[in-house]
């Protein structure tokens, strides 16, 4: 009797060292696992979605924060975080969905400063 091997190869990718700004700008497809960092500036229940998600910031400008969707952590602001997931586009806005890691670095981070934005912005 012959043996069949059959080899299954799976495919993804994971990009390491990511910033928020990469993802924001388009340089980095959504499917895509990230690793990123930054600063709470929204916490656990302080967002439009209650307790299930948070959002990061690195950094000051334009494009350089993100919505983290998940129950599972829970953050304050001002705490520095490194978290590893998947990037999805969710309506037009950008999230990080159920990252498998959270890993605290620091915690009572000053917050990025407040960016002012006309309407047509």
């Amino acid at each position: 009797m012959k043996k069949i091997m059959i080899l299954l190869t799976l495919s993804f990718t994971i990009v390491f060292g990511t910033t928020i700004n990469e993802i924001q700008s388009g340089l980095v497809e959504p499917g895509t696992s990230v690793q990123i960092q930054g600063i709470v500036t929204a916490a656990s229940g302080e967002t439009a979605e209650g307790d299930t998600s948070f959002y990061i910031q690195e950094g000051q400008g334009m494009y350089n924060g993100i919505n983290i969707v998940s129950s599972d952590y829970t953050v304050s602001r001002g705490d520095h975080v490194e978290l590893y997931g998947e990037y999805v586009e969710f309506w037009g806005k950008s999230e990080i969905r159920e990252p498998e890691n959270l890993v605290f670095i620091s915690s009572g981070n000053t917050l990025p400063e407040p960016e002012v934005l006309s309407l047509d912005q």
